[in-house]
């Protein structure tokens, strides 16, 4: 990015590169090394590339995050992809506001008018233990039991004088 927007020149940018191929970034996998081959591509820097696939080799770099075929098809581009989506932040809340977490008024459920029942969405399946080629049985809700109700058990009572106690 501070390539990109002139802010540092693009010598620099790869003698940077460099040292964090040697040594400056830990050499053990992780996300860092990710995003790091990703930005050698979208520079391009065809120079690094052994770099690159060194990194690869010695399984720094998550190869379902960045395959090396594509890194080095980037890498080799003759000019930079997607440097027109590419800008410098500057003001982080306006880069954010758009996002639904910061419009609550905007999430879900929404309340619906009296008129209208809710939908009520459908609790998670529960662990099957025994297998997976079982379907997931819909949630059923049973009507409620009113306290001046004859109690389910059979008793013969209100439910509030027998089950319902307490």
């Amino acid at each position: 990015m501070l390539e990109h927007t002139g802010q540092m020149p693009r010598a620099e940018v790869i003698e940077y590169f460099r040292s964090l191929f040697h040594g400056k970034l830990q050499r053990t996998h992780s996300y860092a090394w990710d995003g790091f081959v990703c930005a050698v591509a979208d520079l391009p820097a065809p120079e690094l590339l052994e770099d690159v696939r060194q990194a690869y080799a010695d399984g720094f770099v998550d190869t379902t995050v960045a395959d090396l075929e594509g890194i080095e098809h980037d890498a080799n581009a003759p000019k930079p992809r997607r440097r027109d989506r590419q800008h410098l932040i500057t003001d982080a809340i306006a880069e954010m506001e758009w996002w639904a977490s910061f419009h609550p008024e905007d999430s879900w459920p929404k309340k619906l008018p009296k008129s209208e029942a809710p939908v009520l969405p459908s609790p998670p399946p529960a662990p099957d233990s025994d297998s997976d080629d079982v379907a997931a049985q819909p949630f059923v809700r049973e009507s409620k039991i009113g306290r001046n109700d004859p109690c389910p058990c059979g008793s013969g009572k209100k439910y509030k004088k027998c089950c319902g106690k307490g």
